[in-house]
């Protein structure tokens, strides 16, 4: 699987490598979308990249985006989507915003 996306703000976000069980082995330099695959390459298994903290960009156009490798929910919507969907009438949806973390 590629890990990246063109929404996440690489710059103000924290990025680690990790081992098992997501255990934080050493912060990474990650500025741009290309520097986690350079960083991946680099990497043997058991480590990985993780997502420590989150920042979206400001400009995010997209309705609805799946991100691995970060702790919480994988699944981002705009506020338009989650407006239509409380507008729906649609029932046992928990909507959290992206900085909290997930109450279950």
């Amino acid at each position: 699987m590629i890990w990246t996306t063109k929404n996440i703000d690489y710059a103000r976000s924290s990025i680690v490598k990790a081992g098992i069980g997501m255990t934080k082995i050493d912060q990474l330099n990650i500025q741009s979308a290309s520097d986690p695959k350079e960083a991946i390459r680099a990497m043997k298994p058991p480590e990985g990249v993780w997502i420590e903290k989150l920042v979206l960009r400001d400009d995010v156009k997209d309705d609805i985006f799946f991100l691995d490798r970060v702790d919480g929910s994988n699944y981002y919507i705009s506020e338009r989507l989650k407006d239509e969907i409380i507008g729906a009438g649609c029932t046992g949806i928990v909507f959290v915003n992206y900085t909290e973390k997930y109450p279950g």
